[in-house]
């Protein structure tokens, strides 16, 4: 049997994505650096915070409703809660407020359905409840902060663990990535963390020669987490022949293979029969 191996969008044998919390006043300089590199982000926002000072919130300033939609234009907005609680420590009836009513405000602010999730804090002994819950408001995929070192599109997007932290050797784990890209296309790299990290504690270099990096880099898709969630769902429904030369394409979009050694690229909607 001739072995289809999955490649991403147009071809592309790596994805590049990367999600921050919060939505402090650093997204501005953030976005301005993943712009100018080509590189595209998913944040996730705390509505309960928008327009508030240091002083009001006690913390950080946080960027403004008005500036919302322009400022994450080619990126994703995902939920993080209104106020950002302890999950642990709050009603079950009011965290499912803190959740919808996020989501509410925030489709309503960029006008698309939001569909990503990220939990305050984490909360690494609740992760079963919290999924099934996360679930059943509406989400298709939620983050897990516990980093994993590898380079794997995930079995299940509401227990989608990172690359990496922002904190880490990014470019050796990028060069470790690249290194197996001949033998196993189709690798995800995947970071998180907070924008204000940068101006606190390890340096705008950091992001900024990351992102030079990755945004010369040849062959990489650089995409949102929507866009990964969208593209690999579509790719794992279609329906393939038992011998594997005989494939149908059901979504609404072109999905990327290798075969061969040649890339198959299949349109939305067609039936392909391979040599």
């Amino acid at each position: 049997m001739n072995i289809s191996k999955f490649l991403w969008k147009d071809g592309k044998r790596i994805a590049l994505i990367s999600c921050w919390d919060d939505g402090t006043e650093h997204d501005r300089r953030l976005v301005a650096i993943l712009n100018h590199y080509g590189l595209k982000a998913s944040f996730n926002l705390v509505s309960g915070k928008f327009g508030q000072s240091a002083e009001q919130s006690g913390w950080k300033e946080f960027i403004r409703t008005d500036e919302l939609a322009t400022l994450y234009q080619g990126h994703e907005v995902c939920s993080h809660s209104v106020n950002h609680p302890r999950v642990w420590s709050v009603p079950v009836d009011q965290f499912r407020w803190e959740v919808l009513e996020d989501r509410r405000r925030l489709e309503e602010l960029v006008g698309y359905p939001v569909r990503g999730f990220a939990i305050p804090y984490n909360w690494p002994t609740g992760q079963d409840w919290c999924r099934e819950f996360i679930k059943s408001c509406g989400f298709k995929y939620m983050r897990n902060s516990d980093s994993v070192p590898q380079f794997e599109h995930p079995s299940d997007f509401m227990d989608w663990h990172p690359t990496a932290h922002c904190s880490a050797d990014l470019p050796n784990l990028w060069a470790s990535m690249l290194q197996r890209n001949s033998d196993q296309p189709g690798q995800l790299f995947y970071v998180h963390g907070h924008s204000y990290e940068f101006e606190d504690d390890w340096g705008w270099e950091v992001i900024e020669s990351f992102a030079k990096l990755a945004g010369e880099t040849a062959g990489v898709y650089h995409a949102t987490k929507g866009e990964i969630y969208d593209y690999v769902t579509a790719w794992r429904a279609m329906d393939w022949s038992l011998d594997g030369n005989i494939v149908r394409n059901n979504s609404a979009i072109p999905l990327w293979f290798l075969r061969n050694g040649q890339t198959v690229k299949i349109e939305s909607g067609q039936l392909l029969r391979l040599e």
